[in-house]
């Protein structure tokens, strides 16, 4: 692409008489016409930027900031070894670093506050024996004589009953097996234990973990002739040891083409989800478009992926209906991404330094944001689009000391008593505080508010889940694990919980000696039942990329149906004897209107954006046009006479006409009456403000002809009959939506 060519260019120091050549001193980036666009500068040995290396250890590390008095610089000392002794941030703040008698192994850090923390290596083997923290808190390790972790003991934990422990089989054939038994709860032999087999390889074919009944819960992995996964199994149970893979479990399998790229994967249903791969794009059909018997079933692509020579995604083709929608993305030679289009024509820009920050966000619903960092790179000062101010201080480590905003200041307080954590948060009102155990688990925490205190405490087993909960009224939630390490019972409320292979809920029992079971698809494992005798009984049903598309009570002799479009978002829903249907403006997630029917009425929404809007009513509506703005907090509205070509303020909604509002901040309509069954009029040549007469979406030729038609949505949109479809950007008419329309004569 003409304008996206970068070069580097890197200056180099050299010391023939010392044999040192090679070493950079300026590494730059250039744009397509050689123009500086972000680099680094290096010195060595500490000597000054350009001057000849004695030994070319780098000493200093400049980040060129353009428009900047001074570049941040990160500098480096060495001990006569060539060890990194101390680093020092472009803040001035240093980690020293100390080696062991060898001056092979690192012994001790020191950060920029004093703290330290120390490590004890095995000089044979170099295995990392024990770690500990600036609070003396430490973790250890031990290995077996081919130096494989055996054990990992950490705080409350012991060598007898090590917090995890590992074992390998010795059998000297294929699959090996690994076993990994992790405690439970503190000084309890108990653990939860899983099984990994691996082939000659080392790639892992098949693993194994405890279930709550008999059997072990399995997971097969096959490979291609190639090496590449080409099948995984379903979670089922089988026994102890390494078991020949089960071929009539279901499986999801994976297919790739020549390059090794991923290009059909075939779920355990049969459903098929495919990826069409080339050079700078690639195609996405889902599992609805391949399956004959779904709406979509006909191969349209849903996804299409374009990028740049550098492979980044620069365009996202989404498809609806033969609509097109596209999202486009543009980067900054540092590829940082500078400018996000949605299929609206709305644009996300955002600005960057030359150290890769972030310093401007102009974003078309917030506003204009900006940013500044101080030299390390931390956020200092965000202002708003509304000129609000935030601004930030930062201890030696880096961490937030205060923020400083109009509505109140918050402080951070840390390492009181616990190094390494933080003590207290104190702001507008309020004040936290948290107290920690030896693994820096929190185990108190105390919220102040109006001089009264809420305190919550907690405690925790031995892989760090929550096994207690004391809240302030005093009350306490306890939780106790299953052998698959999941929650079984809760507290005084749940008694019971049962899992299946997937860790999907199959029954879950209650103090109240109610009983609830869960029952799933055994494909996909989604859920399809839930019932609780005489109290719940519903069923589900998906299409086949897990939009749920049926809902049935039967206890309550309810149904509810649902319908997605082709980029699944929800279209229509049925219930009651009501249907609501969905319109959305392009690519956008949430609705743009709504609109329910119910005993002949039907009730529709209408977003309308910040600025002027555009729009219409697909309903006869019996209340004035000032009555409905005004309950949305507007005021008036515009319409526009084709005749004379004026503007008036309508009193009424009529039928195919278009109405101008202005909106000071985004806002939503509700309009309710009844279906409009007479069909649009004839439009005469000229110039009309025009609404579709419908609550459902019409291609614009299927209406008109000879025709131009223009769009406002944040942005102008326009088609014309004449043009060719691939200049038009606009193909449908919206319900809610108002239109210029030109008749043409």
């Amino acid at each position: 692409m003409q304008g996206d060519e970068r070069y580097q260019a890197v200056g180099y120091a050299y010391n023939t008489a010392a044999w040192i050549v090679g070493k950079p001193i300026n590494i730059s980036l250039l744009d397509h016409n050689r123009k500086f666009v972000s680099g680094s500068l290096l010195a060595y040995d500490g000597q000054g930027y350009g001057q000849s290396p004695t030994q070319g250890a780098v000493t200093q590390e400049e980040a060129v900031l353009l428009g900047a008095q001074a570049n941040p610089a990160t500098r480096y000392g060495y001990d006569s070894f060539g060890n990194l002794q101390s680093q020092t941030d472009p803040n001035g703040h240093t980690t020293s670093f100390t080696y062991d008698s060898t001056n092979t192994f690192l012994t001790k850090e020191t950060n920029a506050k004093g703290y330290e923390t120390q490590f004890n290596y095995d000089v044979g083997t170099g295995n990392l024996l024990s770690a500990s923290d600036p609070n003396g808190f430490q973790t250890r390790y031990s290995y077996d004589v081919f130096g494989r972790k055996v054990r990992e003991i950490r705080e409350y934990d012991n060598d007898a009953l090590p917090t995890v422990s590992y074992s390998y089989s010795m059998t000297g054939s294929a699959p090996v097996e690994a076993k990994a038994m992790k405690r439970k709860d503190i000084g309890n032999a108990n653990t939860f234990d899983t099984f990994s087999y691996y082939d000659g390889f080392g790639k892992p074919v098949q693993q194994k973990r405890e279930s709550e009944g008999n059997g072990l819960i399995t997971n097969d992995i096959y490979y291609d002739s190639l090496g590449r996964i080409g099948s995984m199994s379903n979670p089922y149970l089988s026994g102890s040891g390494y078991s020949s893979g089960d071929a009539g479990q279901f499986q999801t399998t994976f297919t790739y083409d020549p390059l090794g790229r991923l290009i059909t994967t075939r779920f355990p249903d049969g459903s098929t989800k495919v990826t069409y791969a080339a050079a700078f794009a690639k195609w996405i059909f889902n599992q609805n478009s391949q399956d004959p018997s779904s709406p979509d079933g006909n191969n349209r692509f849903r996804t299409n992926v374009y990028f740049d020579a550098y492979q980044r995604i620069i365009q996202v083709g989404e498809h609806d209906n033969n609509i097109g929608y596209k999202t486009l993305y543009g980067y900054d030679l540092n590829g940082n991404l500078v400018r996000i289009t949605d299929s609206n024509g709305n644009q996300l820009l955002f600005t960057y330094d030359s150290l890769g920050r972030k310093t401007k966000i102009v974003d078309p619903d917030l506003g204009i944001w900006q940013y500044e960092y101080d030299a390390r790179g931390s956020l200092i000062k965000q202002v708003d689009s509304e000129g609000n101010a935030v601004s930030f201080l930062y201890d030696e480590l880096g961490r937030p000391l205060k923020k400083i905003a109009e509505e109140g200041n918050t402080t951070y307080l840390y390492d009181t008593p616990t190094k390494g954590t933080l003590s207290r948060i104190k702001g507008p009102g309020f004040e936290k505080t948290f107290s920690y155990d030896r693994r820096k688990r929190v185990v108190k925490e105390t919220l102040s508010i109006d001089g009264q205190d809420f305190s919550t405490q907690f405690s925790y087993n031995s892989q760090d889940a929550l096994n207690e909960t004391q809240l302030p009224s005093g009350e306490r939630i306890s939780v106790k694990y299953n052998a698959q390490g999941l929650p079984q019972t809760v507290g005084n409320v749940i008694t019971d919980t049962a899992y299946g292979s997937a860790n999907e809920i199959i029954k879950r029992a209650y103090a109240n000696n109610v009983e609830t079971t869960f029952s799933y698809s055994p494909e996909m494992k989604r859920l399809v039942k839930v019932e609780t005798p005489a109290l719940q009984r519903m069923s589900y049903g998906y299409d086949k990329v897990g939009n749920v598309v049926a809902l049935n009570d039967s206890i309550e002799k309810k149904e509810q149906e649902f319908a997605y479009d082709e980029l699944d978002r929800l279209l229509k829903e049925r219930y009651d004897e009501k249907n609501i249907s969905y319109v959305y403006r392009g690519r956008a997630h949430s609705p743009s209107a709504i609109s329910i029917t119910d005993s002949g009425l039907v009730s529709f929404t209408l977003s309308l954006r910040k600025g002027w809007n555009i729009i219409s009513s697909p309903l006869v509506i019996n209340s004035s046009i000032k009555n409905v703005l005004r309950e949305a907090g507007l005021n008036a509205s515009l319409s526009f006479h084709s005749q004379n070509k004026s503007f008036f303020e309508p009193e009424f909604f009529e039928p195919s006409k278009g109405y101008l509002v202005l909106v000071n901040a985004s806002r939503v309509i509700g309009l309710k009456g009844k279906k409009i069954t007479s069909p649009a009029e004839n439009l005469t040549a000229g110039v009309h403000l025009w609404g579709l007469p419908s609550l459902q979406e019409r291609v614009i030729s299927s209406v008109f002809s000879n025709v131009s038609v223009i769009a406002f949505n944040g942005s102008w949109w326009s088609f014309d009959s004449s043009r060719d479809d691939g200049r038009n950007t606009l193909s449908s008419f919206m319900p809610g939506q108002g239109y210029w329309v030109t008749k043409k004569g």
